[in-house]
């Protein structure tokens, strides 16, 4: 294929329903998606067991994780010791593996993977810095507005900023109101 070069930077229409749902699950202000950092984790490690052609041992993972090894009065420093071991050796394992290319039902489980964890990304709170995120709303395929936030979300955004001492916060704030286009250019800073 070839390619034709713009003037401006402008977002591709094949990928652009993609793009609006990374856009919407990430956060602006820590700059990662709205979901905890561990389930993350947990989401890569899995696609790196499949890419390995651990399959069994990804989709046993979770219930690995939740409990298997450890006791009924298991402490939580216990818990996340345990789960760190886990999610270590499993790490190490993957990467001592030599890559297979995905089929079949590999291919079919890492989809099933980011779907879910796409639909589990919350909207509105960030799970790792508490902020309220700015809403977007695309029109047509070419363009993303962000909308201004409540006055109630600005309110509790300028709180938790404050509890927070300042780390990671204040980009909401600075919104204007009305809606403002998103260029391609911040969208590609942020990812």
């Amino acid at each position: 294929l070839g390619h034709i070069e713009l003037c401006t930077p402008v977002y591709n229409p094949l990928l652009f329903k993609n793009l609006f749902k990374l856009v919407r699950c990430s956060c602006w202000n820590c700059r990662r998606f709205k979901i905890h950092k561990n389930q993350s984790r947990k989401l890569a490690l899995k696609l790196k067991m499949l890419a390995a052609g651990m399959i069994a041992e990804a989709k046993g993972l979770d219930d690995e994780i939740m409990g298997t090894g450890g006791a009924a009065n298991e402490s939580s420093v216990d818990a996340s010791a345990r789960i760190e071991t886990i999610m270590s050796n499993y790490e190490t394992e993957a990467a001592s593996r030599k890559r297979r290319p995905l089929r079949g039902i590999a291919r079919d489980y890492r989809l099933q993977l980011v779907r879910d964890y796409l639909k589990d990304i919350p909207m509105q709170k960030c799970a790792n810095c508490q902020l309220t995120g700015t809403k977007y709303r695309q029109d047509g395929h070419a363009k993303i507005f962000r909308l201004p936030l409540s006055e109630k979300d600005a309110k509790s955004n300028r709180r938790v900023a404050a509890m927070l001492d300042g780390r990671g916060a204040g980009n909401n704030e600075n919104v204007p109101p009305g809606s403002t286009f998103v260029l391609p250019e911040e969208i590609e800073t942020h990812m």
